[in-house]
């Protein structure tokens, strides 16, 4: 018996928009988000973690994937920080509509690979892929897990990238591309590939300073085969502790990297650590975690951005910190519509929101976390399915009595839906 028929994560390659397990996601369907939304999506917990055999310490930090029939999927990388920061190894799980949810596989830090902190993508045939921060003596891992065997593909040395956080993307030939935020031969992060043969090659290694550094997400690929992604750090001559603000960069099918945007760490953003979300048109869609304004203690609360083709950016939406959120970690989903949806690691409260950016530019906040049952400090991008309907994850709150959590908020976080009109 397979794992899983077919795994959808958002934010697909344009490679993979042609294959039959194309992310429903991403497909454009007809959606509308009415004038009342705000007050008339549904939110719901679906699972909340307790730390135990559902996640070994349970965290989950990761964008969900969902298959054919709706069963959700996802990790949990078994960080408790509550009395001091411990280790466990974290966990793959599946939860089905039924709010049922079966441990698929517990990591082995030694033999294997542990602290998953990126999601899952599938394939036909039932394998599911991701990646572990760590693993044994060595910098993370690639792994591939089926009903019967967790595969190791590529541990990582040093040399070649250490500690990958990034989700994967698979594209229609059976190819794996990802990043890692450090290793490579300036130990600022690379960009890498495993064919579908397994063959393991870095596509770039980042150098720092204008050439971009730590690059933390995933990558997106157009119908060119150009993958796109962001570094954190790096690009330029603001925030000097880094040698620049971060970037968004592309690699072309050769391996030659561009740098498409330098972020000034002023009113356009600063330290992006989102995936991009990438359209037809070519614009590319993402968010940076600072910068933007003068809230949040002097260095901007966040914003949203999209970069078009030429490398030119547009802020679209600049965070206040207050009940529209702070801080966004995560990448971006759309509709059919034009609008925009994403979640911000802290603000209202300091627990963080699921917002809306519509078209108009105006935003909203369709969920504010309180740091109770409901969840807490969302970090993972939201996917969304053909009914309209949004699901994400919080790193902490949710079942309260949890002994283990995160900065101090109760709970080992939650799985959440919103269903919106």
């Amino acid at each position: 018996m397979r794992v899983v028929d077919v795994l959808r994560t958002s934010n697909p390659s344009a490679k993979q928009l042609t294959a039959s397990w194309t992310l429903v996601l991403m497909a454009f369907t007809s959606f509308v988000l009415l004038a009342g939304s705000a007050r008339a999506q549904t939110f719901k917990v679906r699972y909340a973690f307790n730390g135990g055999p559902d996640g070994s310490l349970s965290q989950p930090f990761a964008d969900l994937a969902e298959d054919a029939a709706g069963n959700l999927y996802g990790t949990t990388t078994g960080i408790s920080c509550l009395n001091g920061c411990n280790f466990a190894p974290g966990a793959i799980f599946k939860l089905n509509t039924n709010g049922k949810l079966t441990t698929l596989h517990t990591f082995n830090c030694a033999t294997e690979g542990c602290m998953p902190f990126s999601g899952v993508v599938g394939d036909k045939s039932g394998n599911i892929y991701g990646t572990t921060q760590a693993s044994g003596l060595n910098g993370g891992s690639v792994y591939r897990l089926n009903a019967t065997a967790y595969e190791t593909l590529h541990s990582f040395t040093g040399p070649d990238g250490k500690s990958p956080q990034s989700q994967l993307l698979r594209d229609a030939s059976g190819n794996l591309y990802g990043t890692t935020p450090a290793g490579g031969d300036f130990n600022d992060g690379v960009a890498f590939e495993i064919s579908s043969a397994g063959e393991f090659t870095v596509l770039h290694s980042f150098a720092g300073g204008q050439d971009g550094e730590t690059p933390i997400r995933g990558l997106v690929m157009d119908t060119q085969g150009n993958l796109y992604g962001t570094t954190e750090l790096g690009g330029g001559s603001g925030c000097t502790f880094h040698l620049g603000c971060g970037t968004v960069f592309k690699i072309d099918p050769n391996g030659q990297e561009k740098v498409l945007y330098s972020f000034a760490g002023g009113t356009d953003g600063s330290s992006p650590q989102s995936d991009l979300l990438l359209d037809r048109a070519g614009n590319l869609y993402g968010t940076t975690v600072v910068g933007g304004g003068l809230g949040c203690q002097g260095n901007g609360c966040g914003t949203l951005f999209k970069v078009d083709a030429n490398g030119v950016e547009t802020v679209l939406y600049r965070f206040t910190g207050g009940s529209d959120g702070a801080n966004p970690v995560a990448g971006l989903v759309t509709d059919g519509s034009g609008n925009l949806f994403g979640t911000t690691s802290s603000g209202a409260n300091g627990y963080g929101t699921v917002f809306a950016l519509r078209p108009n530019g105006k935003e909203v906040a369709l969920h504010q976390f309180t740091g109770s049952t409901d969840g807490a400090n969302p970090m993972a991008k939201l996917i969304r399915d053909s009914h309209g309907t949004l699901y994400g994850t919080t790193r902490s709150g949710g079942n309260v009595q949890c002994p283990y959590a995160i900065e101090f908020v109760p709970g080992c976080g939650v799985v959440f839906s919103i269903s919106l009109p």
